[in-house]
This record gives structure tokens, C-alpha cells and sequence, in this order.
């Protein structure tokens, strides 16, 4: 757990070279030898986030088949208390848009809202329409662009709302951005 956690932490605060290590030793023998317990879930879809921070398809690639059998269970992390990171859809679809199937995010993105906000889970339903907003705006299609700016606008609203501060500066950020490219 602590190496999935190092490697998870390091993509996103940008040290690929460390979290690329961490991942490449997990992955030893296709991720065969993560333990299989009540981490399980939470590690598989974490790795596979990792992967699409990272642009590392090879293993997104393997971490999305060890996962997708587990489509719509809750993640936990078991310590001193039971924590959630919502349903295994929304790994799922970070993983499926990583890998350019975007047919495939798309339908696990609308599962993972179905269900966390079926569940109450609203910090894993702002973080599912970030990851949602981000997976259109790559892939360009008609009408993705409204409704990237449609996801993006009510995730920062909810970030706000919940005072995930983290989160409501990448929309914010990728809002502006949005912004500045539609701009004349």
C-alpha cells in the first residue's frame, strides 16, 4: 500500500521519475503480486490513475483488465478506519481514457456519477466530473466542449462547497484555460 500510495502521491505532485519507479516495481510479474485483500480494489484503480497522470499505457492497459471484473464495487482503504474512494467505475474511466477508449470512459464515467451520487459519495462525484470534463475536452467530438464546461463548472461548485481546495483550483484552472481558447 505504501508504494502505491508513493507512487500515486509523486505523479501528481510531478516527480515522474519516482513514481515511474515505484509503479515499474509493481508491476513485476503483471501486478500478479499486489496482495489480494481488502486494499485490493483501492490499489488496482490508484496505479491505474497513476498511469494516466503518467501517459503510461502498458500498464493502464493491464491494471483496467485486473479491474474490470470489480466494475461498480465500492473502493475501501482499511487502517485504524474504513475510507472510501467511491465506486471502481470512476477508475475505470480515468483508465478507459487514458488508453483513448473514450466509448468506454464515457459509459463508466456516467456509472461512476450514477452511483457515487446514488451513495452520497460527493467528494468521489466532483472528482468524477473533473476526470469526465478532462476525458471530452481530449477527445473533441461535437457538443464535448459544452458539456466538458458544463462538468468542470459544477465540480468546482461542489469542490467549493466541500472545501476540497485542491480540486476546485484544477477546475478552476482548467476552466480558465477552456476560456482562453474559445476566446476571440
Amino acid at each position: 500500500s505504501f508504494r502505491v500510495g508513493a507512487a500515486w502521491f509523486a505523479a501528481w505532485t510531478g516527480r515522474d521519475a519516482e513514481a515511474r519507479e515505484h509503479l515499474d516495481r509493481l508491476a513485476e510479474h503483471g501486478f500478479d503480486r499486489l496482495p489480494f485483500d481488502v486494499n485490493w480494489l483501492e490499489s488496482v484503480g490508484t496505479l491505474g490513475e497513476t498511469c494516466a497522470v503518467l501517459g503510461d499505457r502498458g500498464h493502464a492497459a493491464r491494471l483496467y483488465e485486473l479491474l474490470l471484473p470489480y466494475r461498480g464495487r465500492v473502493e475501501v482503504v482499511a487502517g485504524r478506519a474504513l475510507v472510501s474512494w467511491g465506486v471502481t467505475e470512476r477508475h475505470l474511466a480515468v483508465m478507459a481514457a487514458a488508453l483513448g477508449r473514450f466509448a468506454d470512459a464515457e459509459r463508466h464515467f456516467e456509472a461512476a456519477l450514477r452511483a457515487n451520487e446514488r451513495l452520497g459519495f460527493r467528494p468521489w462525484v466532483a472528482w468524477t466530473r473533473y476526470h469526465y470534463a478532462h476525458m471530452l475536452r481530449r477527445r473533441g467530438a461535437p457538443g464535448d466542449g459544452e458539456r466538458s464546461a458544463t462538468l468542470l463548472s459544477a465540480a468546482a461548485e461542489l469542490a467549493r462547497e466541500l472545501s476540497l481546495e485542491g480540486l476546485e483550483e484544477l477546475t478552476v484552472t482548467c476552466q480558465r484555460q477552456l476560456t482562453q481558447r474559445h476566446a476571440p
